[in-house]
This record gives C-alpha cells, sequence and structure tokens, in this order.
C-alpha cells in the first residue's frame, strides 16, 4: 500500500504520541506505587492517558495514506481501495471504544485496551517489517545484488539457481524467525506466562 511522505510523516508523529503517553503512564504508574500515592490520582491517569490515546487513534483514521491521481484511479484496484478504508475503520472504532469505556466509568478497560494498541501495534508492525524483508530477500537475484552476496557467490563459486536457492532460504529463515519472536511477544503483552508462550504448558 503506498503510502505519501505527509501521511508517512503524520502516521510517524502519532504512533511516537502515542508510545510516549504510554510510557509516560507507565512511569507515572510505577512512582504513584513508589510514593504510596492515593488511588484518584491513579485514576486520573489512567483516564488521561486512554483518553488521549483513543483520541490519537480517531485521527489516525482521517489521515489519508495517499491522494491517487485521477489518471491512476482507473488502474487502481479494488482491494487497494479497500484495505486503507477497513485499516480506517478499524483505527477509529477501537478510538471510539477507548475513549467511551474510559468516559463511562470502565478506566481500567480502556487502559487495558490502549496498552495493547500500543504494545501489540509495535509487534505487528515489527513483523510486518519483517515479512517484507523476507519477501525481498527470497526474491530471485536478491543476494547478488548485495556486496555479501557477491563475495559469498565469487568464493564458493555459486550458480545463479544455487544463488537463488540460497535467497529463497534466508526469506524463509527470516519469516521463521519473525514469527517465533513476534507470537510470543504478543501473547505475553496479552499477560500470557512465559512457559505457557513457549512450550504451551501452564504455569505453575
Amino acid at each position: 500500500m503506498p503510502i505519501g511522505n505527509a501521511a508517512s510523516r503524520n502516521l510517524m508523529i502519532a504512533f511516537a504520541a502515542m508510545a510516549f503517553i504510554n510510557w509516560g503512564d507507565i512511569l507515572i504508574g510505577v512512582l504513584n506505587d513508589t510514593l504510596d500515592v492515593g488511588v484518584q490520582l491513579d485514576v486520573l491517569r489512567s483516564l488521561i492517558s486512554s483518553v488521549l490515546i483513543g483520541g490519537i487513534l480517531v485521527a489516525i483514521s482521517f489521515i489519508r495514506p495517499r491522494t491517487p491521481v485521477h489518471a491512476e484511479i482507473k488502474h487502481t484496484r479494488a482491494i487497494d481501495i479497500l484495505f486503507p478504508s477497513v485499516i480506517a475503520f478499524s483505527a477509529r472504532l477501537v478510538g471510539l471504544f477507548v475513549v467511551l469505556c474510559a468516559l463511562v466509568g470502565y478506566i481500567a478497560l480502556a487502559r487495558f485496551a490502549s496498552q495493547q494498541v500500543v504494545l501489540t501495534g509495535a509487534v505487528l508492525i515489527t513483523m510486518y517489517i519483517g515479512i517484507l524483508v523476507g519477501q525481498a530477500v527470497s526474491q530471485a537475484g536478491s543476494i547478488a545484488r548485495t556486496s555479501f552476496g557477491k563475495n559469498l557467490v565469487e568464493r564458493f563459486q555459486l550458480s545463479a539457481v544455487r544463488a537463488d536457492q540460497l535467497s529463497l532460504l534466508g526469506g524463509l529463515l527470516i519469516y521463521a524467525l519473525t514469527l517465533l519472536i513476534g507470537i510470543p511477544l504478543i501473547l505475553l503483552s496479552w499477560g500470557c506466562a512465559m512457559r505457557k508462550c513457549v512450550c504451551g504448558q501452564p504455569a505453575t
């Protein structure tokens, strides 16, 4: 999905703001526990952070990834038009859900949802980048376009077919590492114990 420069800049600012708000919320929570501050301040902190993150999500849903030129509209596939709309609708729905939960009094639910948006979203974005890297590495001739690949081909006198096989193997390894690292991190962010996430055994 192509993204324009202005949209990518706005998305970067929005994601950085959500990460900063979530980090500040966690830091203030640790300070509150250390200083034994009252419950009212802790609730107020969760309310403010949840409303801010939910509002940023709603604002993100109105960012247009790219304004297509009139001549390009005819050549745009339906999936390329539908996919950004689905993401925008989902972000708007989640943002409104977080804000409404916070305003009607479900502060803990709103805080949990806002933290999951930041943490799970960060892991999913990292996994997506890893998948893109694996896709690029597994393409035919990709290893020969790098200095490391050229030295490897020249040193071991690899044929073009063998080099493409190594590229495919490298891409598959990147896919596997992305899933093996990303899925446990998502489960951990949901509160799953490490023993159960990795081994499939209940924590004792």
